[in-house]
C-alpha cells in the first residue's frame, strides 16, 4: 500500500507540473481545424460512433507524434497493464492534447469543426477523409477478418485450448496476447499484425486487378499501413496490446466508412480518391 504522500507524488504531482508548464499552451502551439460536412437524418448512437471513431484515430496520431519527438512533453507515462490490455490510448495523452469540438452546425447540410494540434490534425484529416470516401477500406476490413480468423484456428488447433473453443469470441485476443508477450523484437511481433498483412494483401489485389485505382489510392493505403506499424511499436513498448489496438482501428474504420461511403451522412470538405 502506498502512503498518501507517495500517491500524491506518483499520480498528482506530474499533472500539476504539466499544468504549470503548459497553462498557456494555446498561445505557443499551432492549432488546426478539421471540418466534416454532415447530411441527412441522424440518430443519437450515430453521433456517438462518429465522435468515438474520429477521437480514436486522433489519439493514434497524437501518440505517434509523442513517440517521434524526443522532448520531455512527448514521453508517455509508465504503462499500466489495464491500459495496455485494452489499448486505452488516452492514458498517454495530456488533457491539452485531446481533440476538441469547436463548432457543430446540425442541419442538412451541416458541419462539425474539430480542433487539435497542427500536425496531428493534418494527418487525421488525410486518413479519415479517405476512409469515409473510398470503398477500398472495406477490402482491408474483409482481409483483416479472414487473416485473423485463420490465425485463431491455427492457434486453437496447435495449443488445444479447450476453454477457448467453448468461449471463442471473448478469449481470442487473450490467446494472441499470450503468444505475442513472449516475443523479443519488432520483426517477430510484426508477424502478428493482421492489419499490416491485410493492407499488403489489399495492395497486391488492387495492383493486379486495377492498376489505375491502385495508383490513385496507394498513398492512402500506405497511411493505413503506417497505422499498423505504430501498433507494432506500441506493442513492443508495452503501451498497447496489438490485437486490441488493431480491432479498434478496424471497428472505427467500419463506423466511419458506413457513415460516409455507404450512408452518405458525412463527407470531406476536400475531394479525395473516389471510386
Amino acid at each position: 500500500m502506498l502512503s498518501s504522500v507517495a500517491l500524491f507524488e506518483k499520480y498528482f504531482s506530474p499533472l500539476i507540473e504539466d499544468y504549470k508548464q503548459y497553462s498557456h499552451i494555446d498561445e505557443k502551439v499551432e492549432k488546426n481545424i478539421y471540418i466534416l460536412n454532415i447530411e441527412r437524418h441522424w440518430r443519437a448512437y450515430e453521433f456517438k460512433e462518429l465522435f468515438n471513431s474520429i477521437d480514436y484515430y486522433h489519439k493514434i496520431y497524437t501518440l505517434k507524434q509523442k513517440l517521434l519527438h524526443n522532448i520531455p512533453e512527448y514521453q508517455p507515462y509508465d504503462t499500466r497493464y489495464f491500459y495496455y490490455r485494452y489499448a486505452l490510448l488516452h492514458h498517454y495523452l495530456f488533457f491539452r492534447e485531446e481533440l476538441t469540438v469547436k463548432k457543430i452546425e446540425y442541419a442538412s447540410p451541416g458541419s462539425i469543426n474539430f480542433e487539435g494540434l497542427g500536425e496531428v490534425i493534418r494527418e487525421l484529416r488525410e486518413t479519415v477523409d479517405w476512409i469515409i470516401s473510398a470503398k477500398w477500406i472495406e477490402n482491408i476490413i474483409i482481409n483483416f477478418s479472414l487473416i485473423k480468423d485463420k490465425e485463431y484456428r491455427r492457434l486453437l488447433s496447435e495449443k488445444k485450448y479447450m476453454k477457448l473453443k467453448a468461449d471463442y469470441e471473448s478469449e481470442k485476443n487473450r490467446l494472441l496476447e499470450e503468444e505475442i508477450r513472449t516475443l523479443k523484437n519488432k520483426n517477430e511481433i510484426a508477424k502478428y499484425s493482421f492489419l499490416k498483412q491485410a493492407v499488403l494483401k489489399t495492395k497486391e489485389e488492387l495492383k493486379t486487378t486495377n492498376p489505375v485505382e491502385f495508383e490513385k489510392n496507394e498513398k492512402y493505403l500506405n497511411r493505413i499501413e503506417n497505422i499498423s506499424d505504430l501498433g507494432i511499436e506500441l506493442e513492443y513498448k508495452k503501451i498497447a496490446s496489438l490485437p486490441e489496438y488493431e480491432d479498434k482501428v478496424i471497428s472505427n474504420a467500419k463506423n466511419l466508412n458506413r457513415l460516409g461511403f455507404k450512408n452518405k451522412k458525412i463527407r470531406p470538405v476536400n475531394k479525395v480518391a473516389q471510386q
